[in-house]
């Protein structure tokens, strides 16, 4: 006899009211954009085969999840300047240093901006959730969204890089609340349930997964140990 396995279980968690009754992260099937809803209104009158019935297409939106705007933002970029908001007045963003990457994505062509996401995510087991740009819902030429991994048992922070283009003149991006930002996929062969949580400030800072145990982390607590020793480099 063959049990189904137990689904893995992944909380957006968040103090954000908004968001929350919002914006939430959830599978991307919530999250089909308009292109594709209009192929599939004459799915069964079609003659001829188009993108609803491509499993590559469905089953990618059946297995991973969409990450939404939680706020309209409004970016202005130059060729030597740029400036940022959120309308909601408290969702903030930083920037990397070009150094930092070298030669990928040169400043004099993009402006780099990581977006902190009001939602935390966990999840108790040991997975890897790979992050992607929604090439299929985004429809903003010069945003590129940058792909990677992360373990939310250990790293919790949703943090969003943004690669925009720089063009001769003096450019504006700006998107609206529930435009689709990052596209997941947890990597995983069981299936997955969303929970979301709304709690305080409070209760997220005790119960947030330490980003001490991350991988990155582990790194620069090395680094500093190194930087203490006199043998270590430091000058």
């Amino acid at each position: 006899m063959f049990w189904k396995k137990k689904p893995v279980t992944i909380r957006f968690v968040t103090a954000d009211r908004n968001a929350f009754a919002f914006c939430k992260p959830d599978k991307a099937t919530k999250f089909f954009p308009n292109w594709w809803k209009e192929l599939a209104k004459n799915h069964k009158n079609n003659e001829s085969q188009n993108m609803t019935y491509c499993n590559g297409f469905t089953d990618l939106y059946k297995k991973s999840i969409i990450v939404p705007s939680w706020s309209h933002f409004n970016m202005t970029v130059g060729c030597d300047f740029y400036e940022w908001n959120f309308i909601d007045g408290v969702s903030t963003a930083t920037e990397h240093p070009p150094h930092q990457r070298g030669s990928l994505f040169p400043e004099t062509e993009y402006q780099h901006l990581k977006l902190s996401c009001p939602w935390y995510m966990e999840c108790d087991e040991d997975i890897f959730v790979s992050w992607q740009e929604p090439t299929y819902s985004q429809n903003i030429h010069g945003v590129q969204i940058l792909s990677g991994l992360t373990q939310p048992k250990y790293m919790s922070a949703v943090k969003i890089n943004i690669m925009f283009k720089r063009e001769q003149e003096t450019r504006q991006y700006e998107w609206d609340l529930g435009y689709p930002l990052v596209q997941m996929l947890p990597l995983t062969e069981r299936e997955f349930k969303i929970e979301h949580l709304l709690l305080s400030e409070e209760e997220i800072k005790n119960r947030r997964p330490l980003k001490y145990h991350s991988k990155f982390a582990q790194h620069n607590k090395v680094v500093k140990e190194l930087s203490k020793c006199p043998f270590g480099g430091k000058k």
